[in-house]
């Protein structure tokens, strides 16, 4: 295992539907796990374990493996734990270019979060994973870069012109 990531889901857009605000965590559990799955099975390349915290026994279960990169599989999250940057120098040998780690544990994704709530208090109060660098995706959604844009990193409120509205993860 070249890195990992392990987060809570602290919001979804619903019940049982994908996390729109996470929260990184070490969960030693889930690592554990994923690292024997993938020693098994010889897995490679990116994938996304899926857990359950058991609410009784407070036992980590799992339910699902995508074998694919997740939602979060692009950000730097610090040593050990930047999956693209692990994955590019296994297979070019070289280090990837330099990207300041996130330094918030609490993730909102975009566009998850802001769909799920576009008042939600996730969106500025953690790092909020908007495409900066790619103002046509972000508009694609109905969320204009061009106000409150802060630097990169930053959390900003999104602008409301037209919305469209349509787990725990290790990797």
């Amino acid at each position: 295992m070249l890195g990992k990531v392990a987060v809570e889901v602290v919001e979804s857009a619903s019940p049982f539907g994908a996390a729109t605000v996470v929260h990184v965590v070490d969960g030693e559990e889930m690592v554990a796990a994923a690292r024997s799955i993938c020693s098994h099975y010889m897995l490679s390349g990116l994938h996304g374990f899926d857990f359950i915290i058991d609410e009784r026994s407070g036992a980590t279960k799992l339910i699902e493996i995508n074998p694919r990169a997740t939602q979060i599989s692009h950000l730097n999250l610090g040593p050990g734990r930047d999956l693209a940057a692990a994955l590019f120098k296994a297979l070019s040998g070289r280090l990837a270019a330099w990207r300041a780690p996130i330094q918030s544990k609490d993730i909102s994704l975009f566009p998850g979060e802001w769909r799920r709530d576009s008042q939600s208090p996730y969106l500025t109060s953690t790092f909020h994973d908007v495409p900066h660098d790619d103002a046509d995706l972000a508009q694609h959604y109905g969320f204009d870069l061009s106000s409150g844009h802060s630097s990169a990193g930053s959390a900003f409120a999104p602008s409301l012109h037209s919305t469209s509205s349509s787990k725990t993860s290790s990797e």
